[in-house]
């Protein structure tokens, strides 16, 4: 699986007036939208586009972001985060810098970083550019190896990426669950051996009579290694883990629990279809009563068309139908994610409602 492209060179499809504004227009990038200097780009140009969550370096090019972005981290170090912002009524996602068309082509204009570019091109490893993540607790995770290379992590493309791809799919059948705000997690067997990953990390397993973190003491308080022994295949059971002391509860629930979204099929190398994974979960729940796996909550099953019949509206009627209450109705949920019924198509839509109310 590849990792995700947080800086990229993307074309600006359009530039729109910001009422009242005399110095900032609005750019249409893709399925992005960007506040910017009415002066750094016509509708055209390339530019070098920076995702929302990108992390960037301290470099002298970014320090006019310290004031607004600055953060220190203790996993990613010292750097300028870019997260969702309101200004003059619109949302702002990203950052889009202006590119220097010389001898036939598109160069970073930039101190920071040299070179021609093209359309589409990753430069996020060249710009060292780090996806921003909310850090989990060293006391929560315990020792950690790489993770492991017969799993695939837990995490899908936004809708804003995806855009021109849309329109192929309006027909499709889609499962739109919501999305949980905690931490993902793991628990797979493979053979005779069990583990337990966070999002980037297999996890070791508590010495004996050390106390159990999170991740294993959910693990054995919802039974999930007993789940995998009976399903008697190799295969990984994922999902989000969530409640007091985990990313500071923003579900609000009185217990830590832990809710499947996927299911991962370690032979055929495979995320199970949701209809294959709904029949795993029911499979485990009546096998054994004091089996209670829970379940992230299945909103609706709908095509595209029948959420907006225009391909060119779809998006925004994707982003309104992605806000609504979180678990436990005390504040936005993250989102919702939308996965094909027949073919391994997802994505995810991400509330703008839930980034605006973001404090870290």
């Amino acid at each position: 699986m590849t990792e995700r492209k947080l800086a990229t060179i993307r074309r600006v499809d359009q530039i729109l007036p910001i009422e009242g504004a005399d110095r900032i227009v609005l750019a249409r990038i893709g399925g992005w939208q960007v506040i910017t200097q009415k002066t750094n780009f016509k509708e055209g140009d390339l530019c070098l586009f920076f995702e929302v969550d990108s992390f960037l370096p301290v470099h002298p090019e970014y320090e006019w972001l310290r004031k607004t972005n600055f953060k220190s981290t203790t996993n990613l170090g010292d750097g300028f985060r870019l997260r969702t912002m309101k200004m003059r009524g619109h949302v702002s996602q990203g950052l889009a810098l202006p590119l220097k068309f010389e001898n036939g082509g598109w160069k970073l204009e930039s101190t920071a970083y040299t070179g021609h570019v093209f359309q589409d091109e990753d430069v996020t490893e060249r710009l060292q550019v780090k996806l921003y993540e909310k850090p989990v607790p060293v006391q929560m995770q315990g020792r950690a190896t790489n993770f492991p290379t017969f799993l695939w992590r837990t995490d899908q493309e936004r809708v804003q990426n995806l855009t021109a791809r849309l329109p192929e799919y309006m027909d499709e059948m889609f499962e739109i669950t919501q999305k949980l705000d905690g931490t993902s997690m793991t628990v797979y067997k493979k053979g005779s051996s069990f583990g337990v990953c966070s999002r980037n990390w297999e996890l070791e397993a508590p010495n004996l009579g050390e106390e159990l973190n999170a991740y294993f003491r959910i693990a054995a308080e919802a039974r999930l290694f007993d789940m995998l022994r009976f399903l008697d295949c190799d295969c990984a059971i994922q999902g989000e883990l969530c409640g007091p002391g985990i990313q500071g509860n923003p579900e609000g629930l009185a217990k830590a629990q832990f809710f499947m979204f996927d299911a991962f099929d370690i032979t055929e190398q495979r995320r199970l279809l949701p209809g294959e994974r709904l029949r795993m979960v029911n499979t485990i729940r009546n096998a054994d009563a004091g089996f209670e796996l829970l379940h992230c909550p299945v909103l609706s099953y709908r095509t595209l068309s029948s959420i907006e019949s225009d391909p060119t509206k779809l998006l925004d009627a994707l982003l309104t139908m992605a806000d609504g209450p979180n678990l436990s109705g005390t504040a936005n949920r993250e989102g919702v994610v939308f996965k094909a019924v027949n073919q391994a198509f997802t994505f995810k839509v991400i509330s703008n409602a839930y980034l605006l109310a973001e404090k870290e």
